[in-house]
This record gives C-alpha cells, structure tokens and sequence, in this order.
C-alpha cells in the first residue's frame, strides 16, 4: 500500500502539495470546505472529499488517525487551523504538520499539538536569501539539528583546482559529485574541480554558509 497523506485546505499552496504528493506516489486525500476546490482537483488525486475538519464527527468518519500524515494547509484563518489540530491531535493523529504564516502562529500550534510546522513563504525566503548571497550555491536542504545539505556549484574561479584548495573544516563532509546528470562517489583531495561539476556538501549549516561565501 502507497503512504496516505491527507492535505486539508485546497488554496495554492494545498493543491500543489497534493498534486506533488501524487506525483511521490502517495494516496492523497485532499479535503476543503469548497466544493469548487474540491472538483478541480477530484480527478487528480486518490480521493477528494468536501469537508469542514473542525467538525469532530467528521474527522472521525474520514479515519485520519490511520493516516501516515495529516498536513493543515489552511490559507489564513489561524483559530481554524488551531481548533482543527486540537480536534486531530485528540483523535489520535500521530503526524500532523500545519501551515502557518509567523514565529507566533508557529508557536501557537505547537502547544496546541502539532508535530511539524510549515511556514512555506519562510522557507522561500531562506533558500533564495542563500543563493543570492553566494553564486556557488546551487540548493541546500536543512536536516534539522543545526545540520544541512548543500550544492555547491563550481564556477570559473574554482575551475582545475584541487578539492583540498577549498580548505574545507574538518566537521564538513563531502558526500557525492554530481557530473553531468550523474552521482558519483566523493572524488579524493586530489581532483582537479571541473565547471559542470556539483559538490555535495554535509555539515553545520553556520560552517558551511561561512564557508560558501569565502569562495
């Protein structure tokens, strides 16, 4: 059986994490109290229901708790999205991520009993921030626990210069080279940096950000 993911609210940011969901292969139940939202994307997810979530009846008809997660994507109504994790949290949802749109709303939901928060226009920001601020970096992912991931693009500068040029930290792992659309094994110290050549780098993501603009 593919992963049940249930998305409640159908605004931008909820349709386009149900139809990428559906494209990982997950069985995608999407639920909003629109029927118009709810059509549209009927035919492009596993089921699509019409639903007010802060109905606990409801909740307990759809058997969201037997759901590997449950994400509260609700555009901006913040006491909804509040009442709405209450009422899952105590039907017994394990995995529940909700949007919200400031630190305050964050921390709000988190007593209430969310699991995981998403605050979609900061995490934009945070990775466009860092790929202005340096022309080396490609993409990065944070692992959580003050680790990240990132992308480190070779240009020009960097070209025919061996990997221990970089001068990387200690705590700063190479973990792969991606040449030409392939993953390769970290190259040694002794590799002459290529421009189409993509680092994948792991470690502290303060390390790694100072690290990235000194080059």
């Amino acid at each position: 059986m593919n992963t049940q993911i249930a998305v409640i609210g159908l605004g931008r940011f909820g349709e386009s994490l149900c139809l990428e969901l559906t494209e990982l292969g997950a069985e995608v139940l999407a639920i909003d109290t629109d029927p118009k939202a709810v059509n549209a994307i009927s035919n492009k997810v596993s089921q699509a229901v019409i639903a007010d979530i802060t109905n606990e009846r409801v909740t307990d008809e759809l058997n969201l708790s037997s759901y590997h997660s449950v994400i509260i994507a609700l555009s901006s109504d913040i006491g909804t999205s509040i009442l709405a994790t209450i009422i899952l949290k105590e039907s017994g949802v394990n995995n529940l991520w909700v949007k919200c749109s400031s630190d305050l709303e964050a921390k709000t939901l988190k007593k209430v009993g969310a699991d995981n928060i998403i605050n979609p226009e900061q995490m934009v920001a945070n990775r466009i921030s860092k790929q202005l601020i340096s022309s080396h970096i490609r993409d990065f992912i944070d692992i959580g626990d003050g680790l990240a991931l990132y992308e480190l693009k070779i240009c020009e500068s960097l070209v025919n210069k061996k990997l221990s040029s970089l001068g990387l930290p200690k705590n700063i792992m190479i973990l792969g080279l991606k040449q030409q659309g392939n993953l390769l094994a970290a190259p040694d110290n002794d590799y002459g940096l290529q421009q189409l050549d993509i680092l994948i780098l792991g470690g502290p993501s303060e390390v790694l950000q100072k690290l990235l603009l000194k080059l």
